[in-house]
């Protein structure tokens, strides 16, 4: 990883975005009208949006937007590119236009001018989905600022398939962010909103390619080479509350198996990126949010152990001639009241103010005004601290896995999260590769870890189910059921031999395996 240029951004937006259920619309209106601060008269329009790309979704594949608004008297051409450090930041450039089609030269001083600098890119240039929302908007004063709250009602068209949904937008108009803060948590009190990381342009294009409702596994952080260090750790941060944001969508509308694991995953990756930054972001508040992240995630441990433990025992891991149905009901039967804890987690007041109390703090929290040489800190480049994380994190990793195979559960335990940390940290920095060859020793790096972490997973695995099976049969002592999850539990314990092998080959692979930064 080498340091580059920064490349100037375009003009900024800043704004917060919350999803609404149509059934919590009415409560969220009340508390509108009756907010203080309010200024002027409410501004109610109805807009209809048409989004456009080329026939290989050129731009989308990039992170822009280019769409043509139709309001009462005028048509507004809009590009919009995603920001470099999270959800909150995203470059935008907006053109009145005259006509019925698109000005692309009015679009020469944005990205879209380089995407469809060929001519054939702006010949399959065409409509791609709609948007028509009526809008309910209102500006109020909160302290020293101007804060523009619209209450958008959303139908999304593309082809012969539709969508409806709603949101609120908060756009910061004059002063600090404290305000636009000040008056989310207003709106929070009064109705379950929910962080908003879906664009209208990404929810059309999930419509359009039937990908809405899937989970969602990490992407990369939009991580680029020389930023500073207090920006490159908010582009992780948010790229984790992303990923947990879209899966959790999908777990309030169903028990779905992988959505669960998902969330789990971002969550863990969220907990690791403030461990990896810890010298840098750490505060009282952070440490008040850690715990609140601790509550929330352990009954999303229980219910993703029993999904493994149900995978492992229908997919060949009960022993020949075993009868494991009564079993198996009674572990379905506890798998469904840990869903049930974590569904009454996600719809708790208490949780559902988590997630913008976290982004609040990503944003205005007293990790960004460090003492003088904390702050020098913050400005280093994130090369630099990428380097020193990884170089450390990979040391403990080599030394602590040595001679796994003669380590106890619990040591082994530690290596493996040290080893996820590890693999974290290598996917989140793995924007700063340079060059092909760096890319290559990236993969094979990571490789080398997901195998060890593979093979401790699976040991991980049978320890858990063993300790599920124990709080079985503790319930119901001397029992059928209880037996035959002993055997079931005896007949895994009988892989880890061989586990061990294999996890001892494989963390000596990892030991050398060649940096990549």
């Amino acid at each position: 990883m080498s340091a580059h240029e920064v490349p100037s951004a375009g003009p900024q937006e800043i704004e917060l975005k919350f999803d609404v259920a149509a059934a919590d619309l009415s409560l969220l209106k009340r508390r509108v009208a009756a907010i203080e601060g309010r200024t002027g008269p409410r501004d109610i329009q109805r807009l209809t949006t048409t989004y456009f790309d080329t026939d290989d979704l050129k731009l989308k594949a990039h992170g822009v937007s280019l769409r043509i608004r139709e309001e009462p008297g005028r048509r507004l051409q809009t590009v919009k590119s995603n920001g470099t450090t999270g959800t909150l930041d995203r470059a935008e450039w907006e053109r009145e236009v005259n006509g019925s089609s698109l000005d692309l030269s009015a679009a020469a001083d944005t990205p879209v001018a380089d995407l469809l600098s060929s001519k054939r890119a702006r010949r399959d240039l065409r409509p791609v989905f709609r948007t028509e929302v009526k809008r309910t908007a209102q500006k109020i004063r909160s302290g020293r600022s101007v804060v523009e709250l619209a209450v958008d009602e959303v139908k999304v068209v593309a082809g012969r398939r539709l969508a409806t949904f709603c949101e609120v937008e908060l756009e910061l108009k004059s002063g600090g962010a404290a305000g636009l803060y000040k008056v989310a948590r207003d709106l929070i009190d009064a109705a379950p909103l929910r962080l908003g990381v879906l664009s209208k342009a990404e929810r059309g294009y999930a419509l359009r390619e039937r990908t809405a409702s899937q989970a969602v596994k990490a992407e990369a952080p939009k991580l680029a080479p020389g930023v500073s260090v207090a920006d490159g750790f908010r582009a992780i941060a948010h790229s984790c509350i992303r990923q947990y944001r879209l899966n959790e969508e999908i777990l309030l509308q169903r028990r779905d198996v992988e959505a669960l694991h998902q969330a789990r995953v971002a969550m863990r990756r969220l907990r690791s990126a403030f461990s990896l930054f810890k010298k840098v972001v750490a505060d009282r508040e952070l440490e008040a949010i850690k715990e609140e992240m601790r509550w929330a995630s352990e009954p999303l441990g229980r219910a993703r152990n029993h999904d493994v433990f149900l995978k492992r025992a229908s997919s060949g891991h009960t022993p020949e001639g075993v009868d494991a149905a009564d079993f198996l009901r009674l572990i379905k039967d506890d798998r469904e009241r840990a869903y049930d804890d974590v569904i009454a987690v996600l719809q708790s007041p208490r949780f559902v103010a988590l997630v913008p109390r976290l982004v609040e703090w990503l944003e205005r929290g007293r990790w960004k005004q460090r003492s003088r040489d904390d702050a020098e800190c913050l400005r280093g480049s994130i090369e630099s601290a990428a380097a020193s994380i990884l170089d450390s994190r990979r040391r403990k990793v080599r030394k602590r896995g040595k001679h796994l195979a003669k380590l106890d559960p619990m040591a082994r335990h530690r290596i493996r999260i040290q080893a996820k940390k590890l693999r974290y940290a290598a996917e989140f920095f793995a924007p700063l590769c340079n060059g092909k060859a760096e890319r290559r020793r990236h993969a094979k790096f990571v490789q080398a870890l997901e195998a060890m972490q593979d093979e401790l997973g699976a040991l991980n695995d049978i320890a858990t189910g063993r300790e599920l099976v124990a709080g079985l049969a503790q319930k119901r002592a001397a029992s059928e059921p209880a037996f035959v999850g002993g055997l079931i539990a005896g007949a895994a314990g009988a892989e880890e031999p061989a586990l061990l092998k294999q996890a001892d080959a494989a963390q000596r692979r990892f030991a050398r395996a060649k940096a990549f930064w």
